[in-house]
């Protein structure tokens, strides 16, 4: 939990550290799931440090138990952290492929607000392959979701993301 919060509040080089300290310390047979949950929120961090190929070793070694782990929504997650990966190493295609599969997901599943990130991920891999239109609208789609949700930060990134794209 520590490791998590350290994420949330912007700090992810020490939560990598929480994290990897707290995986050792689960007691897999009181929680089953919990294991599955902090190698997720480790990945998380280490994409976030800019750490891909750590975080793509993590996730092929735990891809499995991160799939098997909860339901279609823990499973379109992973998709979801596999995007970020795939566009943190430059696989533009694969990483726009696979961040509208995780957000369609996301969307059937009822998730409106990490569908609405995993569009800003998709556009800005659309705004790296010069394609400005296509990234204008889905952040226009990802900031009525925020301020349909009263979320004014991801708001203000909507925003600032569209100004970006059309100022390029």
């Amino acid at each position: 939990s520590q490791g998590l919060y350290t994420g949330y509040s912007g700090e992810p080089e020490k939560a990598i550290q929480l994290l990897t300290e707290g995986i050792g310390l689960i007691d897999e047979s009181r929680d089953p799931n919990l294991p599955a949950i902090a190698i997720h929120n480790q990945i998380v961090c280490l994409v976030d440090c800019g750490l891909f190929r750590e975080a793509r070793q993590i996730l092929s070694e735990n891809q499995t138990r991160l799939e098997k782990h909860g339901d279609k929504i823990n499973q379109l997650k992973v998709k979801w952290l596999s995007g970020r990966i795939e566009a943190g190493f430059h696989q533009l295609s694969q990483a726009e492929a696979t961040f509208a599969a995780a957000q369609k997901g996301l969307e059937a599943a009822g998730l409106e607000f990490d569908a609405a990130i995993a569009g800003m991920d998709l556009a800005a891999v659309l705004m790296a392959q010069g394609r400005m239109d296509e990234a204008a609208a889905r952040v226009e789609a990802a900031g009525r979701v925020f301020i349909a949700l009263r979320i004014p930060r991801e708001a203000l990134a909507a925003v600032l993301m569209l100004q970006n794209a059309f100022e390029k």
